[in-house]
């Protein structure tokens, strides 16, 4: 039985002005694996994220993700693909300064097309230690409890897939550490496959595979 839940064959981008950023990348993820993509700054590593996340659609070869082949999505099924499947992180937080921590973690429920019990949001803040935060705003947040929550929201829609761009770049040694640790009670817990880019060897151990990149081009391939 075929286990993959990401496969890229022959993926390559280019710029307008022909430069290279993704050169004949190959490789592929199974479902449940935590899997680190290292790679210096402009290596390519967040532009190879966000194609698999299906958020930059300028590339040839074939990206494949939850069984969902990409070339042949628009741009409306590819945002419902997002939304139902995948969940991300990034560096930024991202969260809206107007809305309640609670509000915060249900927003992708309201952009579903299905059913979704909001109760299933206080659960979760629970599980990530987010329980007596819920009616903090961002601005009343650390930097480590403001991640908590954007991961939280990430993983409202329990994705097969959770994408994650530096998750740690903005925090202190000690907040990168529960995050990771969070990472992998995640991985652990819900059997969440998890992909996280890095520039960070410390942050890159909490994983079980790194890939290397460097000039869009895999350079290495390795299980810890």
């Amino acid at each position: 039985m075929n286990n993959e839940i990401i496969k890229l064959l022959s993926l390559t981008k280019t710029t307008s002005d022909q430069k290279v950023i993704l050169n004949d990348i190959n490789f592929s993820v199974n479902s449940g694996e935590f899997v680190s993509i290292m790679g210096a700054s402009g290596s390519g590593k967040s532009t190879l994220l966000n194609i698999i996340a299906g958020l930059d659609a300028e590339y040839s070869g074939e990206v494949d993700v939850a069984g969902v082949t990409f070339k042949n999505q628009n741009e409306n099924q590819l945002a419902d693909f997002r939304n139902e499947q995948v969940g991300i992180v990034f560096q930024e937080y991202n969260l809206i300064n107007s809305l309640t921590v609670l509000e915060n973690i249900r927003l992708p429920l309201y952009f579903s097309a299905t059913k979704q019990n909001f109760a299933t949001a206080e659960e979760l803040a629970a599980d990530l230690g987010l329980k007596d935060l819920l009616k903090k705003y961002p601005s009343q947040l650390s930097g480590g409890e403001q991640q908590r929550v954007s991961i939280a929201r990430a993983l409202i829609r329990q994705p097969k897939l959770l994408l994650a761009d530096e998750p740690t770049g903005a925090l202190d040694s000690k907040n990168s550490e529960n995050i990771m640790q969070l990472f992998k009670e995640i991985n652990r817990q819900f059997g969440t496959t998890i992909v996280m880019v890095t520039h960070d060897e410390e942050m890159a151990s909490y994983s079980e595979r790194i890939v290397r990149i460097h000039d869009g081009e895999i350079i290495g391939d390795a299980a810890l």
